[in-house]
């Protein structure tokens, strides 16, 4: 496989997973549906997979997969940050432009 194709697939897989999340946030989907401008995820941060650029925010409602990209903004505590610096278990928060199937805006993190 060609790293474009690996890229399509990998982003293919991250769209519909985060797809899958959003029919488990129906308050996400309401919230957007309102006509906000930004929609907003928070919660407690379970996984980070570096390889394909996806964190997972547990969050009242369930799990949520918050997939970044070269445009998206990324601080720790206030901070410009990579993922590699992301710990489990931070407060983590997560700005959409329109809805969570697309890459996060900026996705912070606080923890010790």
């Amino acid at each position: 496989m060609s790293k474009i194709t690996v890229r399509r697939f990998v982003g293919s897989m991250v769209a519909i997973l985060m797809g899958i999340a959003l029919f488990q946030l129906s308050g996400l989907e309401a919230q957007a549906a309102k006509g906000k401008k930004e929609v907003r995820v928070e919660g407690k941060l379970v996984n980070v997979d570096l390889t394909t650029g996806v964190l997972t925010i547990q969050t009242k409602a369930g799990n949520v997969f918050v997939g970044v990209n070269s445009a998206t903004k990324i601080e720790r505590n206030g901070f410009k940050a990579t993922l590699a610096q992301f710990k489990l278990n931070d407060f983590t928060q997560a700005r959409f432009a329109t809805a969570i199937t697309e890459p996060a805006l900026k996705v912070e993190a606080k923890g010790p």
